[in-house]
């Protein structure tokens, strides 16, 4: 579950990892063109996806990235671990 992400829009990349509670860990906010930090945390104050929402509204169309990213990342594998044990 440690595998790093990354979602861009409009130039901002933000840098993502799933816990072990499959939840979105926030490591870092930069600018892609320039390469500069927007935001970063230590490990351990992570902020999840809804405290990044709150904290940095402005960085909505990026949240809703991170989320789409998220989805894609878990749908594919729920889909099949169901066709696993049911299989058509």
């Amino acid at each position: 579950m440690d595998e790093i992400h990354r979602t861009e829009i409009d130039g901002i990349q933000a840098t993502w990892r799933l816990n072990h509670l499959r939840q979105v860990e926030i490591m870092n906010v930069h600018n892609t063109s320039e390469v500069l930090p927007i935001v970063t945390f230590g490990p351990g104050s992570y902020p999840d996806l809804v405290q990044a929402r709150e904290l940095w509204p402005r960085l909505a169309r990026l949240w809703d990235a991170v989320r789409h990213d998220l989805w894609m990342e878990l749908v594919p594998r729920y889909r099949s671990s169901i066709t696993a044990r049911y299989p058509q």
